[in-house]
């Protein structure tokens, strides 16, 4: 077991030591960075972040694997969950989010619901 935060610079420094000027995209494995982020927070968690920094940092667009939690006031779909504790309806999803050099936001697609 590795925990997430040292996979993630593990991942990172690979990354740095790998591109070259060529280089226009990174990506890594599809559960390479293993947290469950809540969609509407992404940008506030310190992996997301390193990641970001990376992209900004070094001009190389980085696509990556993970899951993702969406909340919702009201049942968007038969797999919505209600969660008592924040008075919402939540999914999980499988996504790929897809960071470009040249955005200021990112994409998310959502690959399927979990």
């Amino acid at each position: 077991y590795i925990p997430l935060e040292k996979q993630t610079k593990i991942l990172l420094n690979l990354s740095k030591q790998n591109i070259t000027a060529q280089t226009d995209l990174v990506v890594f494995p599809e559960t390479a960075i293993d947290e469950s982020f809540t969609e509407s927070l992404i940008t506030k968690f310190p992996n997301f972040q390193r990641v970001d920094t990376f992209v900004k940092k070094y001009q190389k667009d980085l696509l990556f694997g993970t899951s993702t939690r969406a909340y919702y006031k009201t049942k968007q779909s038969p797999t919505s969950i209600y969660e008592k504790s924040v008075n919402a309806f939540y999914e999980d999803f499988n996504v790929a989010v897809m960071i470009q050099k040249k955005k200021d936001s990112f994409d998310i697609y959502k690959k399927m619901v979990l």
